[in-house]
């Protein structure tokens, strides 16, 4: 058996200006995606236990898997093999579908990872990289190629998106930071949120380019600080306020987020906001150290106790090993 995992991640600063060229910064997570690969005879199965999905190679493929079958005939012509037979692949996951976490690029790099140990018997990170971006525009449409980066690599990056390809720094921090994600309980979509931004953006250009290059400027100012061993959990909190607050004058907010993000700071967080697309999945919260299980607690106690979850950043990218 071939066993790949991957790291889901949070996008702390620079959600949609990354689109249009502004620098993001992303940390992995300690949530993942688990894909084992065993051998069988007949056609490839393919099952997924986040959307309770199978899949066999004879039969029409359901739109969810197409960005999966995407990497499998990008393998195949490459390496001139055949992996739509012989082959059982499972797919677990600490993440919900559509949660804002990048949870299509952490399977589509524990897939594409899990694949490419079958063929190969290592894994290359810069080919995975290209494997699992692939993937990410089947599913995406015109991704920033943030979220598989930060899922093959780990740590955290500043990405910078350039017509001759990404500008990527990594950094693995020497302390993690401790966040709380709570979930929106609302469904949304990556190509929906961008396509409001793109509409926007056409009507009223030089409002929101000024808009985006306040996003990126906190970016920037952050990843000095990141860089430089200077990690104030205070001032990153001040400055996911002033981000979140650009974010909904571009309209990726509703009523639903902004409760939650006003919450969380009365009850003493540094700071909270939108992490990925929005218009739903998770809101980012940074608590305060000197009180981190009070908050907790009552985000707990308001909003579920299944759907409020702490985590850490996680400086471990896509592995995989032979079992």
């Amino acid at each position: 058996m071939i066993v790949s995992e991957a790291p889901s991640k949070v996008i702390l600063f620079g959600e949609h200006s990354v689109v249009y060229g502004y620098p993001a910064i992303a940390s992995a997570i300690n949530l993942k995606t688990y894909v084992n690969v065993t051998q069988q005879n007949g056609y490839t199965t393919i099952f997924s236990e986040p959307l309770n999905l199978r899949w066999t190679f004879n039969e029409k493929i359901p739109e969810e898997f197409l960005p999966l079958k995407r990497i499998i005939d990008i393998l195949e012509e490459k390496y001139g093999v055949v992996l739509k037979n012989g082959l059982k692949i499972d797919i677990k996951s600490d993440v919900r579908p559509g949660s804002g976490l990048g949870s299509s690029a952490s399977v589509a790099a524990a897939f594409a990872g899990a694949l490419l140990y079958y063929i190969k018997g290592k894994l290359n990170v810069e080919e995975l990289n290209e494997i699992a971006y692939e993937a990410e525009k089947v599913a995406h449409g015109t991704p920033s190629g943030i979220d598989n980066t930060v899922a093959v690599n780990g740590g955290v990056i500043k990405f910078v998106k350039t017509d001759n390809g990404p500008l990527i720094e990594k950094i693995k921090l020497d302390r993690e930071i401790p966040l709380i994600i709570v979930d929106t309980g609302l469904g949304r979509s990556t190509k929906v949120a961008v396509s409001r931004v793109r509409e926007l953006f056409s009507i009223e250009s030089n409002v929101i380019k000024k808009i985006f290059e306040g996003i990126g400027h906190i970016a920037e100012r952050i990843w000095e600080d990141l860089t430089r061993k200077k990690i104030s959990l205070k001032r990153i909190g001040q400055l996911m306020n002033v981000n979140h607050g650009l974010l909904s004058a571009i309209g990726v907010s509703n009523s639903r987020i902004e409760e939650i993000v006003n919450y969380s700071r009365e009850i003493g967080a540094y700071g909270a906001k939108i992490t990925g697309a929005g218009l739903g999945g998770y809101v980012l919260v940074l608590p305060n150290e000197n009180n981190a299980d009070e908050i907790f607690e009552k985000l707990r106690s308001r909003y579920g106790y299944d759907r409020v979850l702490r985590i850490k950043t996680f400086n471990v990218g896509t592995v995989v090993r032979e079992v």
